[in-house]
């Protein structure tokens, strides 16, 4: 529904593609059927920076296919407009970066992560262009101290629920000091803004890398697509309507009520390391005390665990009916499926998961569970199920059914994070890779690991119904 009243830059888009892009958000499952919108341009406006004139060339495109005061850009709608578009009415294209057999070869390392890597952005959308996302999370007991800042995120790992997604080059510039002006974070084909070498090299930030890895003390401009950054609450950066690089104050920690929306229980986080606390779960580390506080609202164990061999099953199916449909072997999947976390049925894992719990051990293994660290289970650090998984394969299990389970969580390509596993799959990488070649390694693992987290998130629901 084009309408010429004023409208801030922030409400537009580099052209046609971009803005169809961005109606793809008024429905992305496909269950509304129709979805609206209402599109604004400025009166008297010639260009937009950072995009240039195509806004103005999409407006007017707009307005000549235009009926009953509204344009039908949906699935039919667009496949009648798309060849109609003028070329001034799309985003600019820049220019084609190749992708060689050694960032190939680089990309599919992924444990551990190379130091050097290829620019996924660079790569996807060409130079000078904006890059993609990272997550930033704001806690009140994170400091500069990376020894203390581990304790704490190993206990109170960050939630997705408590993430703010904002712009790479947006967090950069702020961390930097800079004045950030547009907001080009998720268009396609924006320019990226000129950037100063004036940043203050010194300020260090916190990576989170995962549980295995933990947190990791880099400079603002090692920072890349994906991150996640744990910041000082007091660092500012966000108000009551999201993410302000101009705000001052400090922001709300709200990892207590992620934690509490993930689990069903209560976390309490004290800034004394001796507080005098009760309570069957008291975690103390240098800055502080963490009570776990079981509450009404937690889960039952019934609902909140899932046994191993009904889990297995159900991947291996999700697996199997996923690869008939692509084309490739169903019984590959399944068999992978059936078999990739057998690992988990060690005692010391089940021991964590249910609880530290030594007389439930004699229970059936379990997939899902209450998982609590503890020193009875004797587990070396970054120990990893999978690697586990593959060891207790048949020895004349075929070497793509290893390969999937063996890798189904991004590991052992090619290394293994602890000795206990061995060095690594090196070999079996390179046979995989001379047979399937990079891409189609990559669909397989994908049907695998979609397959997993399709059955996890059923899981998931099913619990908290």
């Amino acid at each position: 529904q084009p309408n010429e009243s004023a409208a801030s830059v922030r409400d537009f888009v580099s052209g046609a593609y971009s803005l169809r892009q961005r109606l793809g958000r008024l429905d992305r499952l496909g269950l509304r059927g129709e979805g609206r919108c209402i599109v604004t341009m400025p009166q008297g406006a010639r260009e937009l920076p950072p995009y240039g004139t195509s806004p103005v060339a999409t407006w007017r495109w707009l307005r000549q296919h235009v009926s009953r005061g509204s344009v039908d850009l949906g699935g039919e709608g667009w496949a009648h407009l798309a060849a109609q578009v003028p070329d001034e009415a799309r985003s600019s294209r820049s220019a084609i970066v190749s992708l060689l057999a050694p960032h190939i070869r680089a990309l599919t390392i992924t444990s551990p992560r190379p130091r050097v890597e290829p620019d996924i952005d660079l790569l996807l959308h060409g130079p000078d262009r904006a890059p993609g996302a990272l997550s930033l999370v704001w806690r009140r007991d994170v400091t500069d101290d990376v020894d203390a800042a581990s304790e704490i995120l190993a206990l109170v790992p960050p939630a997705a629920s408590e993430t703010c997604d904002v712009p790479l080059w947006e967090v950069r510039a702020w961390l930097a000091g800079q004045l950030v002006e547009s907001d080009a974070g998720d268009i396609e084909g924006a320019r990226l803004p000129h950037e100063t070498d004036d940043a203050d090299q010194s300020r260090r930030i916190f990576r989170w890398d995962g549980r295995d890895e933990g947190p990791t003390s880099i400079r603002p401009s090692q920072l890349r697509p994906g991150d996640v950054v744990v910041l000082p609450a007091g660092l500012g950066g966000y108000d009551a309507f999201g993410w302000n690089p101009r705000a001052r104050d400090p922001v709300e920690d709200v990892a207590d009520e992620a934690y509490h929306r993930r689990t069903g229980r209560q976390l309490e986080r004290l800034s004394d390391p001796e507080a005098e606390v009760t309570g069957r779960r008291v975690y103390r580390w240098s800055g502080g005390t963490v009570v776990v506080v079981s509450t009404g609202a937690a889960r039952s164990r019934d609902t909140l665990e899932v046994l191993l061999a009904d889990h297995a099953r159900a991947v291996a199916v999700e697996a199997r009916e996923t690869a008939l449909a692509l084309g490739l072997d169903p019984e590959v999947f399944y068999a992978a499926g059936l078999h990739h976390d057998d690992g988990k049925a060690d005692p010391r894992w089940q021991l964590c998961i249910k609880g530290g719990d030594p007389a439930r051990l004699a229970e059936p293994a379990l997939a899902k569970g209450n998982y609590v660290a503890t020193g009875l289970a004797r587990l070396p650090v970054r120990w990893r199920h999978e690697a586990e998984s593959l060891r207790l394969l048949p020895s004349d299990t075929s070497d793509l059914v290893r390969w999937l389970v063996a890798t189904h969580h991004g590991h052992g390509r090619p290394f293994w994070p602890t000795p206990e596993h061995g060095v690594g799959l090196a070999d079996l990488m390179m046979r995989m890779q001379r047979t399937y070649g990079p891409w189609g390694l990559a669909l397989h693992e994908a049907v695998l690991r979609c397959a997993d987290r399709q059955v996890s998130r059923r899981e998931h629901d099913h619990a908290g119904s």
